[in-house]
C-alpha cells in the first residue's frame, strides 16, 4: 500500500512534533529532579521514610582498597616428601625455625611405618 507525498509528509512532521513534545517533557522531568547545593525537594510520599537529626562528629573507619596478589617466595621454600603415605600427627618445626641436617620436622601415623622412622627429619637441599 503507496502512501501519498502528502501523507508521507503529514507522518513526518506528526513524528517530529511528537520527539520534540517527548524532549521538552524529560528535560522539565529531569530538571526537576536534579539536586541543588543548598535544597532537596521531598514529596508527602517520602517523608514518612525520612527522620530529621542533628549532624554530629562520627569517627569512620578507614578502608583502602588495592589490587594484589599474596604468594610465598618459592626461593626460600622446600617441599618435604616421606618415604612413606600417613597422617601428620605432630609438627616439630615451625614456620621460621632455623632447622639444620638431622633435626626432626614432623611426626607422621602410617600404617607403612617403619619401628623408629616416624620421625621425617631435615636434609639438605641438592644444588
Amino acid at each position: 500500500m503507496a502512501m501519498s507525498l502528502a501523507a508521507t509528509t503529514y507522518v513526518h512532521r506528526l513524528i517530529a512534533v511528537l520527539f520534540g513534545m517527548a524532549l521538552t517533557t524529560s528535560v522539565t522531568v529531569a530538571e526537576s529532579t536534579t539536586k541543588g547545593t543548598e535544597t532537596v525537594r521531598v514529596v508527602a510520599d517520602q517523608m514518612h521514610q525520612l527522620q530529621v537529626v542533628k549532624v554530629e562528629p562520627h569517627a569512620f573507619r578507614v578502608q583502602r582498597s588495592a589490587i594484589g596478589q599474596i604468594a610465598f617466595n618459592e626461593d626460600a621454600s622446600t617441599t618435604v616428601l616421606t618415604p612413606f603415605s600417613g597422617r601428620v600427627t605432630r609438627l616439630i618445626a615451625k614456620i621460621g625455625d632455623q632447622v639444620k641436617t638431622g633435626d626432626p620436622l614432623l611426626e607422621i601415623d602410617s600404617p607403612e611405618q617403619v619401628p623408629g622412622a616416624d620421625r621425617r627429619e631435615a636434609r639438605p637441599r641438592p644444588l
